[in-house]
């Protein structure tokens, strides 16, 4: 979920199923400003990585794994 001015986003990530291989997830993030900076967990991204390349998501061990991300403008 984006506000309507683009300065903050919160990321529901669920695993159903574990997979042994995989380490991390990108995961493009729709409807942030491609010209703003954002934080998440303290590291500085921009709007345009985070649209078109994605956030990286550490996978979690085990199965019905959930991650609440919280994406603020810097």
């Amino acid at each position: 979920a984006v506000l309507a001015d683009k300065s903050q986003a919160l990321v529901f990530y669920v695993q159903v199923l574990f997979h042994a291989q995989v380490k991390s997830r990108l995961i493009p993030l729709r409807g942030l400003d491609a010209s703003k900076v954002y934080l998440v967990n303290g590291t500085e991204y921009s709007g345009d990585l985070l649209q078109h390349v994605g956030l990286r998501v550490d996978i979690e061990l085990g199965d019905f794994t959930s991650k609440l991300i919280e994406i603020v403008e810097k």
